[in-house]
């Protein structure tokens, strides 16, 4: 059955507070190409990946200031766009990332000063950035799977 942990390499826990996990290197040069989009595009203070991991939700990435998000603010909801209770100028965009299989990879978040919330347009960019990213995890699935077969097929003959 497929999950998360299967989209990421190497993910194991330290303790409760801390774990390591490396990203294809593609991958992570995409995800801070993502980052660096958001947070320019968005005028966000703060951006991250959250990964949907069995045991909890893991941030695999973080650009700008701490976002504190409880778990409760993680749901299914494809997009949730809230003011931040202590600041009502600054809003907290999260997007689910699902991949074409269905599977609830994680979440997009990042925080910015606005008056407003994001435009259509702005929701339309953010949703061709996310793509991006589940197109280049399903692309780098794929690779590993051809490779596979090929070095299986070598393996038989």
């Amino acid at each position: 059955m497929p999950n998360v942990e299967s989209d990421i390499e190497g993910v194991s826990f330290i303790d409760e507070q801390q774990l390591t996990t490396s990203l294809d290197n593609d991958i992570q040069t995409n995800i801070e190409n993502i980052a660096e989009l958001i947070l320019n595009i968005f005028d966000a203070s703060s951006f991250s990946i959250v990964a949907n991991l069995p045991q909890r939700a893991v941030e695999l990435y973080k650009s700008g200031s701490e976002i504190a998000v409880a778990k409760e603010q993680l749901s299914d909801d494809i997009f949730n766009e809230s003011i931040i209770e202590h600041d009502p100028k600054i809003f907290r965009v999260i997007s689910l990332i699902i991949l074409p299989s269905g599977l609830k990879f994680g979440w997009l978040i990042f925080e910015r000063a606005s008056d407003s919330l994001l435009t259509e347009k702005e929701k339309s960019i953010l949703n061709s950035l996310q793509k991006n990213f589940v197109n280049q995890l399903v692309q780098r699935k794929n690779s590993f799977s051809i490779s596979f077969h090929k070095l299986l097929k070598f393996a038989l003959c």
